[in-house]
């Protein structure tokens, strides 16, 4: 039963994150094409089913640098409330819930 619910958020973010894409497509996929999406991953559902938690990976392409940097993301499982919990340069990869004590 997790794992399905785990698989069943991990296609509602993946449609969510869909709807943001730009109206046209490329002619050609390129590798800096792949830079424009936002991977998402480790995906973990609240033990009562009402929160989605899980990581988003940005790109960054300055002068100087150039790497990719995970934050945290929360929604509601009905995807209709987001909220980024982090902002910081290198953000955490593996975000668990627990239940209240």
């Amino acid at each position: 039963m997790l794992i399905r619910r785990a698989f069943l958020a991990a296609i509602f973010l993946a449609v969510l994150d869909a709807t943001r894409l730009p109206a046209e497509t490329p002619d050609k996929w390129t590798p800096l094409e792949t830079l424009k999406y936002r991977p998402v991953s480790d995906v973990q559902i609240s033990p009562d089913g009402k929160k989605v938690v899980y990581v988003v990976r940005d790109s960054v392409m300055e002068s100087d640098k150039s790497e990719y940097r995970t934050q945290l993301w929360l929604s509601s499982s009905d995807g209709k409330d987001s909220l980024q919990l982090t902002r910081q340069p290198h953000g955490p990869r593996e975000p668990r819930l627990i239940r209240d004590l």
